[in-house]
């Protein structure tokens, strides 16, 4: 009796050190592992939405008429001016932002596509982008896929098609190693 009892006087501290070293050790990893998915997940959505962004700006308005401006046409023809001249300098800007939002994403993603040489985004490439950018974002599979995608050539090579003609191949999108 005396044995047994020797034993729970023990067993009870030794299993609260126990679960209060696990706990030391597991809620900061936890919480390392959801702030590392959380700004992933914050860096897609930035992307994305600078993206959006500078593709909607690049429809503006560059004529105001001067009923808009109490009928005054040499006030809506300056009006217009200024209005075209502040909607290219946004546009310019937005399609930067959105560049730069794309390079702040590499930690987590490396994209597809070649790597910008021109400062402006096409539509095209944007929704190609988009589509890109929101498949990874959702991507359940997000960690299994990076270990095998970051290990296959992310720079265009030339490959040989059936024809024996060239063309380009792309490695693929892949998370950023790391």
């Amino acid at each position: 009796m005396n044995t047994t009892s020797n034993l729970a006087t023990w067993i009870t501290p030794v299993l609260g050190l126990l679960g209060a070293l696990l706990g030391g050790f597991l809620v900061p990893w936890v919480n390392t592992r959801l702030s590392r998915s959380a700004a992933r997940r914050t860096a897609f959505d930035n992307s994305i939405s600078a993206i959006r962004t500078a593709q909607v700006v690049r429809y503006r308005p560059v004529n105001v008429g001067p009923e808009a401006l109490g009928g005054d046409p040499d006030l809506a023809r300056e009006f217009s001016k200024h209005l075209v001249e502040r909607s290219v300098e946004r546009f310019i800007e937005t399609q930067q932002a959105a560049i730069e939002s794309i390079a702040q994403l590499e930690p987590h993603y490396v994209l597809r596509s070649a790597p910008r040489t021109t400062w402006e985004i096409t539509e095209p490439e944007a929704e190609i982008l988009i589509k890109e950018l929101t498949a990874a974002r959702d991507s359940a599979r997000f960690r299994r896929k990076s270990r095998s995608m970051a290990k296959r050539a992310t720079v265009p090579s030339v490959v040989p098609d059936e024809k024996g003609k060239e063309h380009l191949a792309s490695g693929g999108g892949a998370p950023a190693p790391g």
